[in-house]
């Protein structure tokens, strides 16, 4: 097996928070915990992954401001 170049800019921290998603088409919400985050990107665990290529909105432990992005990589069931 090949070893997994890593390709994000900048290294995340690791997190258990809890967190609420909106996505931006008004068609699902849910909540989730962020597992990991950096300022280019996060990993959020959910039963209710949105779709790749999604706009949505993270609201963590439920605070202002909310935080804008698009959905890069899904594990079905996961996150």
């Amino acid at each position: 097996m090949t070893p997994t170049r890593e390709q994000r800019k900048e290294a995340r921290v690791t997190l258990h928070t809890p967190t609420i998603l909106h996505w931006q088409s008004g068609q699902k919400g849910g909540s989730g915990t962020v597992s990991n985050m950096s300022r280019f990107g996060c990993y959020v665990l959910t039963q209710h992954p949105a779709s790749i290529g999604e706009n949505l909105t993270i609201r963590l432990n439920g605070q202002i401001p909310e935080i804008e992005g698009q959905v890069r990589y899904v594990d079905p069931q996961v996150g």
